[in-house]
């Protein structure tokens, strides 16, 4: 097995995902790996470079990041463990990277969960929002829709939203309990990229590989400059602009996961239906994939998909 620091440092697009995979077959592995960009790209990637680094015999220990104790991950990456094989641990939703910068991507992402009826989800976000801004989410002060705007402006970066904002306090106080929890992790980790730098350069068991997973990342983090510098980066963020080139990139990754979901269920579509689907479930990768799944579970034996079947 070959693992260390390579001469050159390539970020992993998407395009470059096969030769990624290739090199972790080969033996030439990381000690860091870090997914950023769309979540459900991400998941993919990761699920492929967690079962590459097992093959031959190892676990993943799958950690949450809205709760994680940073200091509790990394007392793990740096033992040696009794158990056979790889231990990868895998930290999804990552705050790491977070910082006032992001905070603008994070709201966006806050609202979108919420208008679509995912409070949970939408509660996940605003806390690691308020905690990108140097707010605790448990004090009712700090509560989005109680900020001034020029508060909210020097906390978050960017102009307070028109409207009402009270849904922002009432998914909160609503999920107060794992608020908490996340209060305890927000303070353990304040210099946990530091840290893990500081512990990487020093050393970890050569069997221990951290996965990293993140939606927002502040790219100009020393801890992100770090790792881009040293291990592997897998940059999957999709432009989310409405540019024509930008749709066009977005288009680009849509038709290959729906591609992938035809091959794999010996179905083809009629000239147009592509279109037609992706212009109505919009720039979802995940959305893209449920939908055309049951597209094609809906047509039966049928193997070509149609307009009216779409209809």
């Amino acid at each position: 097995m070959e693992r260390g620091l390579f001469l050159i440092m390539p970020v992993y697009q998407r395009k470059k995902l096969k030769a990624l995979f290739q090199e972790i077959e080969q033996g030439k592995l990381f000690s860091v790996y870090l997914c950023i960009g769309e979540r459900y790209l991400c998941q993919q990637a990761a699920d492929q470079v967690a079962k590459l680094l097992c093959a031959a015999g190892g676990t993943v220990h799958s950690i949450d990041g809205d709760t994680e104790n940073s200091d509790h991950t990394l007392a793990k990456l740096r033992s040696f463990s009794l158990l056979g094989g790889r231990q990868v641990f895998r930290v999804n939703n990552t705050r790491l990277f977070h910082s006032k910068n992001v905070t603008k991507g994070i709201w966006k992402r806050a609202v979108q969960a919420y208008t679509s009826n995912k409070p949970e989800k939408a509660f996940k976000y605003l806390k690691a929002m308020m905690e990108a801004g140097g707010l605790s989410s448990s004090d009712s002060e700090n509560l989005p829709g109680a900020l001034s705007a020029v508060r909210w402006k020097k906390c978050f970066g960017f102009a307070r939203p028109n409207g009402k904002l009270d849904w922002t306090g009432e998914v909160l106080t609503r999920y107060s309990e794992q608020s908490e929890k996340g209060a305890k992790s927000r303070q353990s980790a304040q210099n946990a990229g530091q840290t893990l730098l500081t512990a990487l350069e020093a050393g970890i068991p050569e069997n221990n590989i951290l996965l990293l997973l993140a939606e927002e990342v502040d790219k100009r983090k020393k801890l992100y400059k770090s790792l881009k510098e040293k291990y592997a980066v897998i940059d999957l963020q999709v432009d989310s602009g409405s540019g024509a080139q930008a749709r066009k990139a977005q288009q680009a990754v849509l038709q290959e996961e729906v591609h992938a979901v035809l091959k794999k269920m010996n179905k083809t579509m009629a000239a147009g239906v592509m279109e037609q689907l992706l212009e109505r479930v919009g720039c979802h990768p995940l959305a893209a994939v449920m939908e055309t799944e049951k597209l094609a579970l809906s047509v039966g034996k049928a193997g070509r998909i149609s307009k009216a079947d779409l209809d």
